[in-house]
């Protein structure tokens, strides 16, 4: 199994990137597994962020804010909420997978 890890400044493609990568790997037939972080806008302001994965998943990352009727404390990063549920059960499978082949991460800057 092969791995690629992808970060790099705001802004500059990595989602846009990552969408066509998939969408390539997927029409030759190889399945593809993973996740990337996706914002959320309301008009021109950032709310958020939502997690989604290569097999179109989608939850909650984080938003701006606390939720108004949790009893849970839920983390905070900064200004935004963090909601651990979707979290770990969008992205903690694909952590599980890439464990069983952990030679072959590959990190693109």
């Amino acid at each position: 199994m092969k791995c690629i890890l992808l970060q790099g400044a705001p802004g500059i493609g990595k989602t846009t990137l990552i969408k066509k990568v998939v969408e390539n790997i997927n029409k030759s037939g190889i399945t593809a597994d993973g996740f990337f972080t996706e914002e959320v806008k309301v008009g021109r302001g950032r709310i958020g962020f939502d997690i989604v994965t290569l097999k179109n998943e989608r939850g909650i990352l984080a938003r701006k804010g606390s939720p108004n009727n949790s009893a849970i404390k839920l983390p905070q990063v900064g200004q935004y909420t963090v909601y651990l549920n979707d979290f770990e059960k969008l992205a903690l499978p694909v952590f599980n997978n890439v464990s069983l082949g952990m030679g072959n991460i590959k990190k693109v800057s």
